[in-house]
């Protein structure tokens, strides 16, 4: 069974609508979703919000639809970036579980995909691009999701899906965005916040005197006991 995700539910302010635009997600099947800050580049002072504590929102998360467990809540981050000098070291972003970068530039774009250490590099599919991206080497890693701000703007993951469709993906690229390419945007963030997740083993060399004997073959032995 798929495991559904919605990885950009706006930010607000206002709590008890936040809440039940969460508890809508719950509703329509999603099992994890984010909450989205946004942060514009080109403001003079660049200030990172500090995210809500995702366990101030519920004192019992809702249930989702069809399964037995509470829904997930991260916290994302978007930087919308129109000068490469707007995106920082990935370490500001620390207290993000995703981190995505929306550059306004093909420059950018090019840079985003090669260097920046980032989740999600965002398209606004809606909009008519600055610049021209080719379609091909991206499908198989596409996300899409809602952009809610209210319970009434969600949609079900199926119709999110079908949404996929008209912006030409295929019947299985436009499921995996709303499920298993969400989970791989999960599992970078994860690993992002790990530094990279690697973890180095040294097997420690033994002093000489714990060095263990050189024994004799078994057949050697054996020969020579009965010699």
């Amino acid at each position: 069974m798929s495991v559904f995700m919605d990885l950009n539910i706006i930010a607000i302010a206002d709590k008890a609508k936040l809440q039940s635009t969460i508890e809508t997600a719950a509703h329509l099947g999603y099992s994890t979703v984010a909450i989205n800050y946004v942060v514009e580049g080109q403001q003079k002072k660049q200030l990172i919000p500090k995210p809500q504590p995702v366990a101030e929102l519920f004192e019992k998360f809702p249930i989702v639809q069809g399964k037995s467990r509470p829904i997930k809540v991260l916290n994302r981050l978007t930087v919308v970036v129109t000068d490469a000098s707007h995106f920082r070291l990935a370490n500001a972003y620390k207290d993000f579980d995703i981190l995505a970068v929306f550059p306004k530039t093909e420059k950018l774009f090019h840079a985003a995909c090669m260097t920046y250490d980032v989740d999600i590099i965002c398209i606004a599919a809606t909009e008519k691009q600055p610049f021209h991206c080719k379609r091909s080497p991206v499908n198989g890693n596409v996300i899409v999701a809602s952009g809610a701000e209210a319970p009434l703007e969600m949609r079900g993951p199926y119709d999110i899906a079908n949404l996929g469709l008209v912006f030409g993906l295929s019947e299985g690229d436009a499921k995996a965005a709303v499920s298993t390419n969400c989970r791989s945007v999960v599992l970078h963030g994860e690993t992002r916040a790990t530094a990279l997740g690697i973890i180095h083993t040294m097997k420690r060399p033994q002093p000489p005197s714990e060095q263990p004997e050189e024994e004799t073959p078994a057949a050697k032995k054996a020969k020579t006991e009965t010699d």
